[in-house]
């Protein structure tokens, strides 16, 4: 019976203690509001955030579109040093780019490019040689999508906030993006 117990136990903890250490303190609601972030009434009890301060237990706010690493880490799959070393395939092309999360030897892996530019993350465009990279820009010329400045070398890059009501939805770490973070377990 006890071996029981201790499996229910486990579940329940590895159910609830997410939902606790993504909470902010002070009974589910955020503690965003107290700091140099100015932003009223932010709900952090689903996990959401503004600032590392909205996670606890060892979890920090993920902005959206990135990753936190955790755990042991991967082995690049398919290794390279530069595109020509990638398989080529007419209809998905293969480029040689930093793939998250890996060690070795070098942190560089095939994968696959992208065809047009929205395969590439906001804030990105799609070259002719299948990478993402930041869209240009200038003050005279061509803009950047909202949550976005251009910067001092000529490229899109996350505009800086210091509240919610300087971007399009959320400022989140001290930039703007269009929806809150998520708090996420740190890298072990």
């Amino acid at each position: 019976m006890l071996p029981n117990r201790l499996t229910w136990g486990a579940l329940v903890g590895v159910v609830l203690f997410p939902l606790l250490a993504c909470s902010g303190s002070g009974g589910g609601h955020g503690t965003h509001d107290a700091g140099a972030f100015n932003d009223a009434g932010h709900d952090t009890s689903n996990g959401t955030c503004w600032t590392v301060s909205d996670c606890q237990g060892g979890y920090v706010c993920e902005p959206p579109g990135q990753s936190v690493c955790a755990g042991a880490c991967l082995a690049v799959l398919d290794p390279c040093s530069s595109d020509s070393d990638c398989a080529t395939d007419a209809a998905v092309p293969l480029i040689c780019v930093a793939e998250p999360c890996t060690c070795g030897p070098t942190n560089l892996g095939c994968s696959f490019g992208c065809a047009a530019d929205p395969d590439c993350p906001e804030g990105e465009s799609c070259g002719a040689n299948h990478h993402c990279a930041p869209i240009a820009c200038s003050a005279a010329g061509q803009a950047c999508p909202p949550d976005f400045t251009c910067g001092a070398d000529g490229t899109c890059a996350r505009k800086p906030c210091s509240s919610d009501s300087q971007c399009s939805n959320a400022c989140v770490a001290g930039r703007c993006y269009q929806a809150p973070g998520r708090c996420q377990l740190a890298g072990l």
